[in-house]
This record gives structure tokens, C-alpha cells and sequence, in this order.
């Protein structure tokens, strides 16, 4: 009886056996061409305890669920690819699917991860190791327990470690091997020595484009990403959890020992250190939530052409907590900013760091914007640095602001300011054709309600608000200096489009030909436009438009024209149709000039300019007229120009001259109601008043002076006796 059990014992394993090794996986050979296929939790079981497998090469096929190794081995877990004895040294490509819930439960044992120890040739990509735990001794990382003369691509994983030394979110040791494109997010782990968020050794390693999250914590060579480098290179990577450690620790790296570290941060807020000797560069939580501090760094971030076009990050404010993310990285929201992009639902500008994201990233050209805040943009003036004149100096001039839109890439969308401005903006860039806030706007886009002021310098096509536009631009305004050679307006450098109900006011200068207050050059359509700054040029210079072949209508200039040849109170020289407009500023120029037009070979009517301010009194290209006359409606309605609609003069507005209905005058507020609060003692009262446009302003004194209140509503000081106070409306 005692042999017949034994026998049947015997056979039963042997049974066993056989149907063991006679199991294969999903399909494939092994081969490059043809590697296994790896489908389900069987086919990974199967690949763990077949060591003679590991050499050979191996796909993902299907997301996997491995939450049932938790009872796996008298809960020991699953069992790692790979040992010391036996190293990995084949290919697994996860072709982006997951293996979620995988657990290891070794305590005693070293060389702990989904893979154990990786050796020479091996290459683990574009896996991802979701969830579960692994405990071990010595090398436990999320996806390997050490790499040596392997490597690591587009892989992530977010296990729960614990181990003593050696530890890290993705793979506790690499020798001589690699890691690109990668990142872990496990949350906490800490250990003894030896502990990064993404690695806890690395030996002649090389980590690129690579971030981690994790909060880390140990003895000694404690690190946000790497506890300590022994030689290697890392370069454009990233780490923002909690480091703690009591000897040889740091924000980003522990310890380094001859290694190399380029263009990587760490969050020295979240991280609780501050350490900038080589290891990492600390920056706030802000700044390492803002794209400009990667790119400026020559990170190759999505869409953004300056630094290549592998489009290695991306980024926006729904994912990773607004920390930049891998490109092979799913959005949480696809969007950048909030809004969809659409005209229905725009994207949301709110700081100048979405205004960045926006100039650099081309894939964004073609969608919708609204601006919902007031922006000082004063900081552009140290961005971008580089050899910004082209004179073969050293590479320490800020070239400012990137314009939105180009020459290769245009801007096809649309910009609604919604009246808020951009303040301080500087663009620096005196060898760039199509320069301005937007560089190039083609046909179909439109910019409205928006207001720009600062300092913009470009070469050809250089504007305040536009350097080339096809499009179309309302109810908008700069007040920005623009400096470039030929083709420059203070609104716009080069105009094919329509402008209607805007104006410039800064100064504008061009060392070439065709500069205009407003527009350079116009081969479109201006209406109930305007400008008042200085213009200088060579050639072609007008206090509107330098250069004008399309049409012009209600609309007037004022500054002074300063220029050579074909020169002019309003343009310089015309070969369009102009109507019903006017000019007040002085015109010097040697040859070809004229108080509203230098040269007109096109069709002028009904307009006008001051005799007596511009210095001229030419004839057939505009009619002149005295100041008093400029200044008396008569000139104008007898021209049968539109005082109900469009015009209005009442003597206070410009200084007397026309102006649009739509421009600040003051008048006196209508008071509508005063409420007053009866007590025994001193009382604040609330009165009010209103006006049909303009803020409020409230004094003390008839008179004017200081105020003291604004708004419809305005709270006395405590009171005891009758008081007067007075409100006056501000319209500019």
C-alpha cells in the first residue's frame, strides 16, 4: 500500500510537470520578427519561471490584471524575470498596456521588481507597471530591480516599495544601462541607504527626459530623483516630492561623484531642500509649473519648434498637478488652458505664462482665445536669451516675447482681449521679419478688444499689435514704441486685412520705407481708426499709413511725420481711396510732401488737415483748413461727413478736433439716489450715482482734486452733520 501511494505521488507530479512546460504563450517564437506574445497573467506567470525564455523577445498584447499574485507562492508573490543566477536579456515591449495589482512579497530576497536583474542587451519599453506592491532587500524598483547594460524607454510605473538599500520608483540600481522617457509616481517609500524617486544607484548611467513625483526618505544618499551618482550623465529630467535624509541627501541627487547634470530641476518647496552645487536646480512650485522654465532650458516640449520637433513634454493644468508630463502621456483634460478651443468655448488666457504657451507652441494657432485678466508682461524683457542683433556677440541679450505666428507657421484663430490689456510687453528682435504680439495673422483670423503696450523691435513688418495681417482687427489699441526698418506701423507692420475702431499711440520709427502711425503699409480696409504718435522714416512715411494701396475711411492721425521723401500728415503716399478723414501733425520732409498726403495717385475726398500745425498748404491731395476751422463742425458736416453715428466735436475732446462718438469726453454725472443712516451717534452714509459710461470718481469738493471713492456707490467717512460730497463721470 505504502509503494502504491508513492508511486501515485510520483506520477501525479510528473503529470503535473509535463502539463507545466507543455503551456506556451499567446503566439510568437521569440524572434525579433516574431516575439511572444504576452496576453494575460498565465502567459506572465509562465515567462517569470521559464528562465530559458529570457533571452528572447517578448510583446504585450492586452492590458493586464495581476491582482491575483497577492495570493501567489504561500504569498510570496509573484515571482521577478530575471536573478542574479539568471539575468534578463531579451526585449519586452508593452506596446503602452499595463500590468496593474502585480505583487511581490520577498522580504529576505535582493533583485525585486516585475523584472529583477536586467543584464547585457536587455530593453524594457513602453511598459507600464500600475498599482500593487513590492517588497524586497537590497535593488527593489517599480519596474526592475537593477539594469546593467540594459535599458529603459517610454515606461512608467506607480508600485508601492519597501526595501532597506537600493531603492527606487522605477528601478533600484543601473549599471552601465540607460533610462529615457520615463517617470515614476509610486507616492511614498523609504528605506535605509541608497533611496531616489526613480533610482536608487546609478553607476555609468544615463537618465534623460525623465521625471518623478515620489516622496523619499532614508539614512544616507537620499535623493528626489536619484540617491547617488557615480559618474553617468542626466540631463533634462525632473523631480518634485519630499526628500528627507540624514547625511548625503538633496532635492534632486544625493550624492554625485563625478557625474555629469544638465538643464534638471527639483521643486525646492515640495521637496523641503535648496541644495544648487551640480546636483539639480531648485525652483518654486510656480516655476516648475511654468513651461518657460523647461523650454528656456531647451526642453522639447509639444508643439514648440525652437528646441526640435521630437515634442518630448507637454503640458497643461488638469494633469500631474500642472507638472510637465512625457508626450506618450495621456491628458487628463486635452487642453492646455481652460476652454476647449473652440469659438463656443475658448481657451482662457489668465497669466503671462498661458500668453507664453501660447507664443511657443505652433499646434495652438489655429484655435480660439479669450483674455479674462489685466497681464503685466514687464518680465519678457529678460526672456529668451540669445545673440538677438546677429552680431556674432556673446549670446546675453534677452530677445523677449516669441511672437504669435509666423512666416512658416500662421496664426489662423482668434484673440478676444475682452478689453483687458498686456502691459510691458517687450519683444527684442531687430533681425526678424514679422515681428509684433502676433507675428503673422492669416486670413480667416481676427484679434478683438485687446490692448498692448511696451517696447517692440523687429526688422521687416513690425508692428505694435501685428506685423503681417491678412485678417481682421477691432476695437483695438497699443500703446507700444516700435522700432524696425521698412514696413512698420505702430498698430500693424503690414496690413491685407480690415482694421476698424482702433488706434496706436506710441511713438514709431523706421530706418527704411513705408512707416505709418497705425500701419506701415495697408492693402486693406481702415475705418474709424486712429493714431497719434510720432512717426520717423526715410521713404513713405505718414502719420497713418506709410504706404497705402487699399482704403481709408473716417478715421485721422495726429502725431508728428518726420521723413525724407514722400511724406505725409495722414500717408506718405497713396494709391488706394481715402474719405472722410483728417490730420493735425507737423510735417517735415525734404522732397514730396504734403499736410495729408506726400504723393496721391490715388482717390482722395472729403478730408481735411491743419494748415497751421502741419506746416504745409498744398492742395489737391487734401483740403487744407485753419486750426479754427479744423476745430468747427461746419468744415466737416458740410463734407457730408456723419455727426450722428460716427463723428461728434464739442471742444474738449482732442484738444477741439473731431473725435469718434466712442471716445472718452467728461461730463457731469446724474446723481439718481443718496441714502442716508439715521443713529445717535456718527454714521457712514451710502449715496450714489450713475452715468451712462466711464468710471465714477468722488470728491470733497466741487472743484475736483483728490479723490476719495469710485464706483456707483460710495460710503462716507462717519458723519454728524449734513455733508456734501461730489461725483464726476471719467471718460478719459
Amino acid at each position: 500500500m505504502k509503494k502504491l501511494i508513492t508511486f501515485f505521488t510520483f506520477a501525479l507530479l510528473l503529470t503535473q510537470s509535463s502539463l507545466f512546460f507543455s503551456q506556451s504563450y499567446s503566439g510568437g517564437s521569440g524572434t525579433v520578427g516574431d516575439p511572444y506574445q504576452i496576453g494575460n497573467l498565465s502567459d506572465l506567470e509562465y515567462m517569470s519561471l521559464n528562465s530559458l525564455d529570457w533571452g528572447k523577445n517578448f510583446i504585450q498584447t492586452a492590458n493586464i490584471d495581476a491582482s491575483a499574485t497577492s495570493s501567489w507562492n504561500s504569498g510570496d508573490g509573484f515571482s521577478p524575470i530575471g536573478s542574479i543566477g539568471s539575468n534578463f536579456e531579451g526585449s519586452y515591449d508593452g506596446q503602452n498596456f499595463t500590468i496593474s495589482g502585480l505583487t511581490i512579497n520577498r522580504p529576505g530576497q535582493s533583485y525585486i521588481g516585475f523584472f529583477g536583474y536586467c543584464g547585457s542587451g536587455s530593453a524594457l519599453s513602453n511598459i507600464g507597471v500600475v498599482g500593487g506592491s513590492f517588497t524586497g532587500a537590497y535593488h527593489v524598483g517599480g519596474l526592475v530591480g537593477l539594469l546593467y547594460l540594459g535599458s529603459i524607454s517610454n515606461s512608467y510605473a506607480t508600485v508601492s516599495l519597501s526595501g532597506s538599500d537600493y531603492i527606487g520608483g522605477l528601478a533600484g540600481s543601473i549599471s552601465e544601462g540607460s533610462i529615457s522617457n520615463s517617470y515614476s509616481t509610486s507616492g511614498t517609500f523609504s528605506g535605509v541607504e541608497y533611496i531616489g524617486g526613480l533610482v536608487g544607484f546609478s553607476t555609468l548611467g544615463t537618465i534623460s527626459n525623465s521625471y518623478t513625483t515620489n516622496n523619499v526618505s532614508g539614512t544616507e544618499f537620499i535623493g528626489g530623483l536619484v540617491g547617488q551618482v557615480d559618474q553617468g550623465t542626466i540631463s533634462n529630467s525632473y523631480a518634485a516630492g519630499s526628500v528627507i535624509g540624514s547625511a548625503s541627501f538633496g532635492g534632486f541627487v544625493g550624492s554625485i561623484y563625478t557625474a555629469t547634470i544638465s538643464n534638471s530641476f527639483y521643486d525646492s518647496q515640495t521637496s523641503g531642500q535648496s541644495d544648487n552645487d551640480g546636483r539639480g536646480i531648485p525652483k518654486t512650485t510656480l516655476e516648475m509649473k511654468t513651461q518657460s522654465t523647461f523650454t528656456d532650458a531647451s526642453w522639447d516640449f509639444l508643439c514648440e519648434v525652437v528646441n526640435g520637433t521630437d515634442d518630448r513634454w507637454k503640458k497643461n493644468a488638469a494633469t500631474n498637478s500642472g507638472y510637465p508630463i512625457l508626450s506618450f502621456q495621456q491628458w487628463l483634460e486635452n487642453t492646455y488652458f481652460t476652454g476647449a478651443g473652440t469659438t463656443l468655448e475658448p481657451f482662457q488666457i489668465a497669466t503671462l505664462d498661458d500668453l507664453r504657451i501660447l507664443s511657443e507652441n505652433t499646434c495652438l494657432w489655429d484655435k480660439h482665445f479669450i483674455q479674462t485678466t489685466d497681464i503685466d508682461a514687464s518680465a519678457t524683457s529678460t526672456w529668451n536669451v540669445g545673440n538677438h542683433d546677429g552680431d556674432g556677440g556673446t549670446m546675453d541679450e534677452a530677445m523677449g516675447f516669441s511672437p504669435i505666428g509666423n512666416l512658416a507657421v500662421k496664426f489662423y484663430g482668434s484673440y478676444d482681449g475682452q478689453g483687458f490689456t498686456i502691459s510691458g510687453l517687450v519683444i527684442n528682435r531687430p533681425i526678424s521679419n514679422y515681428i509684433g504680439f502676433f507675428g503673422f495673422m492669416d486670413t480667416g483670423s481676427s484679434i478683438s478688444n485687446s490692448h498692448v503696450s511696451g517696447a517692440i523691435s523687429g526688422k521687416e513688418q513690425t508692428g505694435g499689435l501685428v506685423g503681417g495681417h491678412y485678417g481682421s482687427i477691432s476695437n483695438s489699441s497699443t500703446s507700444a514704441s516700435v522700432n524696425g526698418t521698412r514696413y512698420v506701423g505702430g498698430l500693424v507692420g503690414y496690413a491685407s486685412g480690415s482694421i476698424s475702431n482702433s488706434y496706436a499711440s506710441g511713438s514709431v520709427t523706421g530706418s527704411n520705407n513705408a512707416v505709418g502711425g497705425l500701419a506701415g503699409v495697408n492693402h486693406g480696409t481702415i475705418s474709424k481708426s486712429t493714431a497719434s504718435g510720432s512717426v520717423n522714416g526715410t521713404t513713405f512715411a505718414g502719420g497713418l499709413v506709410g504706404f497705402a494701396n487699399g482704403t481709408v475711411s473716417d478715421s485721422y492721425s495726429s502725431g508728428s511725420v518726420n521723413g525724407i521723401s514722400y511724406v505725409g500728415g495722414f500717408v506718405g503716399y497713396s494709391n488706394g481711396i481715402i474719405s472722410n478723414s483728417y490730420s493735425s501733425g507737423f510735417v517735415a520732409a525734404a522732397t514730396n510732401f504734403g499736410g495729408l498726403i506726400g504723393v496721391n495717385v490715388g482717390t482722395v475726398s472729403n478730408s481735411f488737415y491743419d494748415t497751421e500745425t502741419s506746416g504745409k498748404s498744398d492742395t489737391g491731395k487734401g483740403e487744407p483748413k485753419t486750426t479754427a476751422e479744423m476745430k468747427t463742425a461746419t468744415t466737416f458736416t458740410g463734407a457730408s461727413w456723419d455727426f450722428t453715428t460716427i463723428w461728434k466735436l464739442n471742444g474738449c475732446t482732442i484738444d477741439g478736433y473731431p473725435a469718434f462718438i466712442s471716445q472718452a469726453e467728461k461730463t457731469k454725472p446724474t446723481v439718481i439716489d443718496a441714502v442716508s443712516n439715521t443713529s445717535c451717534g456718527l454714521a457712514s452714509v451710502d449715496i450714489s450715482a450713475y452715468s451712462y459710461t466711464g468710471v465714477l470718481n468722488w470728491f470733497e469738493n466741487s472743484t475736483g482734486g483728490i479723490s476719495i471713492g469710485t464706483g456707483y456707490t460710495f460710503s462716507t467717512p462717519s458723519i454728524s452733520t449734513t455733508t456734501i460730497y461730489y461725483a464726476e463721470a471719467d471718460f478719459g
